[in-house]
């Protein structure tokens, strides 16, 4: 199952959510720039390592991509769903940058 999230939903579904996994797809360049969310995982789909990683996550828990836009996230979004994740979610037209600011308040 994917959905997509606005990043009211996005923070909604992080509060409610305890076991919920946050996933950044954003490049290592653009965290170390503007920084990430406590406890999400990086997968920088420049590396030639992220297949493998995207590999090694338990398809049965909940995830939240995001990364600048949500392009990115979207298509990694679609490619896990099509690969048996069982609960994904992604923050679409939205980026790491409002989600940060909307976990703040």
């Amino acid at each position: 199952m994917l959905k997509s999230l606005n990043v009211d939903e996005a923070v909604n579904l992080i509060k409610s959510n305890d076991d919920i996994q946050l996933l950044d797809i954003r490049s290592l360049m653009e965290v170390n720039m503007t920084g990430a969310i406590d406890g999400s995982i990086l997968i920088d789909l420049n590396d030639p390592n992220s297949e493998k990683l995207v590999h090694s996550l338990d398809k049965s828990k909940k995830y939240l991509l995001y990364c600048a836009t949500g392009v990115r996230s979207e298509a990694l979004a679609k490619y896990m769903d099509a690969n048996g994740f069982n609960e994904l979610y992604n923050l679409n037209h939205a980026g790491h940058s409002q989600l940060a600011m909307a976990l703040k308040k």
